[in-house]
């Protein structure tokens, strides 16, 4: 049955038990089909990338790593086995990849963490006396500064960009906040978000405070160890009398600790993509879809298995461009069909509740809705709802987080060094909810930041940090 015979007897009630089935056949067809295309070409790309010597090594520091892509590998290069129907064994490889990644999810946050701490022994090497070179005596002009950040504000309607310009701009300035102040911003952010999921509000508090203190990230300083003992080295940049040369070492190791993090986030993705690809495959996997698509996953088969027996290090040769090319000739029509197919499981879903319990086909749809997300841009989307009540984060849910947040800012301001504690509230103000509403509340803020500061070199930081995103914006 096609897909516009389904609407149509669905619209008009024509057997709707039947058309269900069909229904329900139609989509996990049509997925089954595009997630054989899909997973064939970030395969290709996937064996591409890691067979990069910069992955390579990374590898070789995270066994772990290494092991889930030679899992993937073994997979893909056993495409008959992949693709059986036996109901125990899809569950299995399903349950295995989704714990990979798991613990994909979990070195990223790590990572994260990582780049985080490196970002604040840089703002606080920024403000190095020197950095931006000898101050001779030059008067520094906070009004006509003021001045010129507003207009940079104000120079595009875009809402968005906007609220973009005025983060960077409270990331960049001196920080001059009292503790106190700084717990009423944070409460003030979280309260334009009042009226979300708790999950929601869950989900960014738990950002916050992986910025304002990355150390508190499960994981961190046991994973990617020589990683962190680098990160660990930029401690230095906290001693007061460093010459230049001292300081543009310390940059040149954030440079390279950087590019690592980038490359091991970056190998996490793509790693993370090809087990989404993979279960994707699987929980459309049926006796029904293979059939419909048997043409489509012999031809699958057939490029793994070739793809198998390739020397290492060659992915590509005559025979794989060849299944390629047919490939994108197809993906674009795969495309639309499944375009079309969600939008009958939007109508399942909204319209038929009742009628897919009688069926028994509520769990299919369900994992059908679970193959449709994995194709998102969240890399870590959950496969499975968690048990949680609907709630809503209303003002005593908003300053339950505000209270917490605040017993770890104690915790952590009362044992670092100042330099320290001011780059980690700075990290958090260029990220957070835009609080001020008018161009006077921001004039306002910027006027008090510049003028409580009288350190010379932090001012000289900031002018130089902030004209340079201002002439940058103006080309």
């Amino acid at each position: 049955m096609q897909f516009d015979t389904v609407k149509y007897r669905l619209k008009h009630e024509v057997d709707p038990e039947s058309t269900i089935f069909a229904a329900v056949d139609l989509i996990e067809s049509y997925n089954f089909k595009y997630w054989l295309s899909n997973g064939s070409l970030e395969f290709i790309t996937f064996l591409e990338a890691v067979n990069e010597p910069h992955y390579a090594s990374i590898m070789e520091e995270e066994p772990g790593i290494g092991k889930m892509v030679a899992f993937l590998k073994s997979t893909f290069f056993n495409p008959a086995s992949l693709l059986d129907l036996d109901e125990t064994g899809i569950e299995k490889k399903i349950e295995a990849a989704s714990s990979m990644r798991d613990v994909l999810e979990a070195k990223t946050m790590v990572l994260t963490a990582y780049g985080e701490k490196t970002k604040l022994y840089e703002y606080i090497m920024n403000r190095k006396e020197g950095r931006w070179g000898k101050y001779d005596g030059i008067v520094i002009d906070k009004e006509g500064l003021t001045n010129r950040i507003l207009q940079y504000i104000v120079s595009d309607n875009d809402p968005a960009l906007m609220q973009s310009k005025i983060k960077f701009i409270y990331g960049q300035l001196p920080v001059r906040l009292s503790r106190g102040k700084f717990i009423n911003w944070i409460e003030q952010a979280l309260m334009l978000l009042r009226g979300v999921q708790a999950s929601e509000m869950d989900d960014y508090c738990k950002m916050i405070a992986d910025i304002f203190y990355p150390e508190g990230v499960k994981g961190y300083g046991e994973q990617f160890v020589p990683l962190y003992e680098a990160v660990n080295s930029l401690e230095k940049s906290l001693e007061p009398d460093l010459d230049e040369k001292d300081v543009q070492g310390l940059f040149d190791k954030v440079k390279a600790i950087g590019a690592y993090i980038e490359d091991a986030i970056s190998l996490m993705l793509l790693t993370a993509t090809m087990l989404n690809n993979m279960i994707a495959l699987l929980y459309s996997l049926s006796k029904s879809s293979a059939g419909t698509n048997a043409q489509e996953a012999k031809a699958f088969m057939d490029l793994m298995t070739h793809i198998a027996t390739l020397e290492q290090g060659d992915v590509i040769d005559k025979t794989v461009v060849e299944h390629l090319h047919a490939i994108e000739k197809t993906m674009e029509k795969s495309m639309e069909d499944l375009v079309k197919v969600d939008g009958l499981l939007d109508m399942l879903n909204n319209s038929y509740e009742d009628e897919l319990k009688d069926c028994k086909l509520t769990e299919k749809t369900v994992v059908l809705n679970r193959v449709r997300e994995l194709s998102s841009a969240n890399y870590f989307l959950p496969l499975y709802e968690k048990d949680r009540e609907d709630q809503v984060a209303d003002d005593v849910y908003v300053r339950q987080k505000v209270l917490r947040f605040s017993e770890l800012l104690t915790e952590v301001i009362d044992r670092e060094d100042r330099a320290l504690n001011r780059a980690r509230i700075g990290n958090v103000l260029g990220m957070l909810n835009v609080i001020h509403n008018n161009t006077d509340a921001i004039r306002d803020y910027v006027g008090f930041s510049l003028n409580q500061c009288r350190d010379e070199s932090e001012l000289r930081a900031t002018i130089h940090l902030i004209e340079t995103e201002i002439s940058q914006g103006n080309d």
